[in-house]
C-alpha cells in the first residue's frame, strides 16, 4: 500500500527534505531545503534542539506535506564504518558475533553507541558487509527531533549509505556495476566513499568543505562571506576579476585534502582488489555553482570521468538542489527485501512504532488536564467536608432535643452554619476555577490561527495566564490578541514580549512572543 514519507538530511548549511511516494516503485515527489539556524548544528550534532524542530516543522507547513514517516540521514565524525567479515553463520548469530568483534578493539562500546551492519552477503555463504556505530547521544537528538515533529521515526540512516542507494537508484544499470569513487562535498566536511556493484565499500570523512573555498574567495576579493557564496552560486567571479586560473589555484588549495583521501581510495583499491576489475570513475555530489569546475579539476588530477547523479523528481525545483538532498532521498527509500540494512534507530528505547496524532496544543492540554484534575480532587474534598458538615448539624440538632441544652447547642449550630457558609464560599471559587479551566483550552483553540503555536502555559498565584509560543507573522499574532479580547470571559490580554528570528540574511523567519491574559473573576 502506497504511503508518504520524510526523509531529512539536516547539515550545518541546509535542512534537506524529500516527500517520497513509497509503493511498487517508489516516487520522489519534492525536494526542499531550508536554511539551518546558525550555531544550530556542529559535526552532524544538533546544539539547539529546538529551533532545529521549528525549522523543520515551519517547512512542511508551508508545503503542506503530511508524511506517515520520518526517515532519518546522519552525517558526522563521530560516525564509524568498518568492513566485516565472518564465517557462515546463522541470520540470528550476525549481530552479536558483529557486537563480539568489535568489543575486542573498542570495549564497552555497546553501553555508548548503537551498533547497525548491512549484509551483502547470500544465507549460508561467510559473512560480508559493512557495520556502523554511532554514539547515542546523537541518535538521541534526531530522536528528539521526531518527537517535536510529531511523525513516527522508522530509520536512522548514514549519509554514505543513502547517498549510495539514492545514487545506485537512479544511475544507469551498467554505471552501477562499475567500480566508483562517490565524492560527496558538503559545506563544513566532506565525504569521499569507495563504491562497487552498487555496494558501499568504504567510507572516510574530511573536516572541510565549500566553507573553505568561499572564505579563500572572501578574503582575496574583500568581501563578506554571503556575498562569497553568493558568487559562487551565480557563478559571477567575473564582475570581481577572478580568472579560471584564479578559480583551479582556489580549489586546489581548498579541496586538498578531498583530493589526497581520493588518491588513499584509489591507491588502497589497488593493491587490495581485484586486478580484472579498475575503477571506471568518479561521481560528484557538491552545492550550487561548484561542480563544473570542481569536476573538471578532478577530472585533470585523476585522469577519471567525472559524473555526478540527478534524482527523478516529480515536481523538480532546481538541478543542483534536488542533488543536494540525495542522502534524505536515500534514507526514505524503501528497504531491498530479504537484505539487512543500515538502521540505527531500534537501539533507541524511547522511540515507539505507534504512530503519533498530530495535536497542535499537546502541552496545553496536558498542563489543562492537570489542573482540572486538581480543581476536581478539591471539589470532590469540600464535597465531603460539607457532607460532614450536614452531619454534625444534624447531630448538633439531636443533641438539642436528647440533653435540652438549648443555649450551648444553639451555638454550636451556629458555628456549624457559619463553617458550612465558608465551604460553600470556597466551593462555588473551585466550582468556578474548573469552569475557567476547562473552558480556557476552547477559547485558546478557538481563537489561535493556524500560523500560531502555543509552547507553554504558567498560570500565577494572582490567576493571570501566560502562555509563550511561536507566529509566523505578526498580523496573525495580532488578530490571535485582538480575538482572545473580544471573549467575554476575558478581562485583558496583554503581549509582554515579542521577538523576530532571523536568517543569515537578516530575512524575519518567525516571531517569539509572551502573551499575559487575566480571566473575568465569577461574577465581575
Amino acid at each position: 500500500m502506497a504511503k508518504n514519507v520524510l526523509g531529512l538530511d539536516i547539515g550545518s548549511k541546509y535542512i534537506k527534505m524529500a516527500f517520497i511516494k513509497q509503493g511498487k516503485k517508489d516516487t520522489v515527489l519534492q525536494t526542499i531545503y531550508a536554511s539551518t539556524p546558525s550555531d544550530s548544528v556542529a559535526n552532524g550534532e544538533i546544539k539547539n534542539l529546538d529551533t532545529v524542530t521549528a525549522r523543520v516543522r515551519s517547512a512542511l507547513f508551508d508545503y503542506k506535506f503530511k508524511p506517515a514517516e520520518l526517515h532519518i540521514s546522519i552525517n558526522s565524525q563521530n560516525v564509524v564504518v568498518r568492513d566485516i567479515k565472518l564465517p557462515i553463520l546463522k541470520e540470528k548469530e550476525i549481530e552479536p558475533a558483529i557486537e563480539f568483534e568489535l568489543m575486542q578493539s573498542f570495549p564497552g562500546i555497546v553501553q555508548t553507541h548503537t551498533i547497525s551492519s548491512k549484509i551483502y552477503s547470500d544465507p549460508g555463504m561467510p559473512v560480508e558487509g559493512l557495520t556502523v556505530f554511532c554514539p547515542n547521544k546523537i541518535l538521541s537528538d534526531f530522536a528528539e527531533v521526531a518527537k517535536g515533529l510529531m511523525i513516527p521515526l522508522k530509520s536512522i540512516d548514514i549519509n554514505a549509505n543513502a547517498l549510495t542507494k539514492a545514487a545506485c537508484y537512479f544511475m544507469p544499470a551498467e554505471q552501477r556495476k562499475q567500480t566508483l569513487v562517490f565524492v560527496d562535498i558538503g559545506y563544513t566536511m566532506s565525504q569521499v566513499n569507495l563504491v562497487s556493484d552498487g555496494k558501499l565499500i568504504l567510507s572516510r570523512h574530511i573536516p572541510s568543505g565549500i566553507v573553505r573555498f568561499d572564505n579563500m574567495v572572501a578574503n582575496r576579493i574583500g568581501m563578506s562571506l554571503d556575498q562569497a557564496e553568493r558568487a559562487r552560486q551565480n557563478n559571477k567571479y567575473d564582475i570581481y576579476n577572478l580568472d579560471k586560473e584564479d578559480i583551479d589555484g582556489f580549489l586546489k588549495i581548498a579541496f586538498s585534502a578531498v583530493e589526497d583521501q581520493i588518491r588513499q581510495i584509489i591507491d588502497y583499491y589497488k593493491y587490495s582488489g581485484s586486478e580484472e576489475t579498475q575503477i571506471s570513475g568518479i561521481v560528484l555530489f557538491t552545492g550550487r555553482g561548484l561542480f563544473s569546475s570542481l569536476s573538471e579539476h578532478l577530472g585533470t588530477s585523476f585522469d577519471l570521468p567525472v559524473t555526478t547523479v540527478k534524482p527523478e523528481v516529480k515536481s523538480p525545483s532546481d538541478n543542483e538542489m534536488d542533488a543536494m538532498a540525495m542522502a534524505a532521498i536515500g534514507a526514505a527509500l524503501s528497504p531491498q527485501p530479504g537484505k539487512r540494512d543500515i538502521n540505527l534507530m531500534p537501539k533507541l528505547k524511547e522511540i515507539r512504532e505507534a504512530g503519533i496524532k498530530r495535536v497542535k496544543l499537546t502541552r496545553l492540554v496536558a498542563v489543562i488536564l492537570v489542573l482540572a484534575f486538581v480543581g476536581l480532587a478539591a471539589y470532590t474534598a469540600f464535597r465531603f467536608l460539607k457532607m460532614g458538615t450536614d452531619s454534625m448539624i444534624t447531630s448538633t440538632k439531636n443533641e438539642i432535643i436528647t440533653y435540652s441544652i438549648i443555649n450551648e447547642t444553639k451555638d454550636k449550630l451556629a458555628n456549624k452554619q457559619n463553617e458550612l457558609a465558608s465551604v460553600n464560599t470556597k466551593l462555588a471559587e473551585y466550582e468556578q476555577n474548573i469552569i475557567i479551566n476547562t473552558e480556557f483550552l476552547d477559547i485558546i483553540s478557538q481563537s489561535m490561527p493556524d500560523v500560531v503555536f502555543a509552547s507553554s502555559y504558567s498560570i500565577s498565584d494572582e490567576g493571570t495566564v501566560s502562555i509563550t509560543g511561536v507566529a509566523k507573522d505578526r498580523p496573525s499574532l495580532v488578530d490571535f490578541i485582538y480575538t482572545l479580547r473580544q471573549n467575554s470571559k476575558i478581562e485583558s490580554v496583554v503581549l509582554s514580549n515579542i521577538t523576530a528570528r532571523l536568517d543569515n540574511d537578516a530575512n524575519i523567519i518567525d516571531h517569539n512572543f509572551a502573551i499575559d491574559i487575566k480571566i473575568k473573576k465569577a461574577g465581575d
